[in-house]
């Protein structure tokens, strides 16, 4: 069966052109995740949260790293660490967390966090890493 360039082999896998992707792939390719909570920039730009352990910093293709929250565009000074901090989900609980080496600092509502240190966020929670300035929303509050 063909699928607008997509190819159903078996029942099970989809070819797309040289590119072979398994049934259970399928099922995560068409069924995107409702993300829980966004990070907010004060420019507005938002960033999803869809996975439960998200990494925030900047871009860095030499060195291959590809943080979910990219606030590359938001610190054009590159005052954000590549791997500057991580957002986890714990059950109903998002925990900001400072990863070590962050040079400039990650701030909650103003308070300076310890780095590996794990901070509860609740939904309005104003984020600072470094220069750049945050706002964590739950789902409800941010469509």
């Amino acid at each position: 069966m063909r699928l607008s360039g997509l190819e159903l082999v078996n029942g099970r896998i989809i070819c797309i052109g040289l590119l072979t992707i398994s049934g259970e792939r399928i099922k995560e390719m068409r069924r995107p995740s409702t993300p829980s909570a966004a990070l907010v920039t004060s420019s507005g730009h938002i960033f999803p949260l869809r996975k439960p352990m998200v990494s925030i910093g900047r871009t860095d293709r030499f060195n291959g790293i590809f943080p979910e929250v990219d606030l590359s565009a938001e610190d054009p000074m590159r005052y954000i660490s590549r791997r500057h901090a991580r957002l986890l989900r714990k059950g109903q609980q998002w925990v900001l967390v400072e990863q070590p080496g962050a040079k400039h600092g990650t701030y909650l509502n103003g308070r300076r966090l310890g780095s590996g240190v794990e901070t509860p966020v609740r939904s309005g929670d104003s984020i600072r890493l470094a220069r750049t300035k945050l706002t964590f929303r739950s789902r409800s509050n941010y469509s």
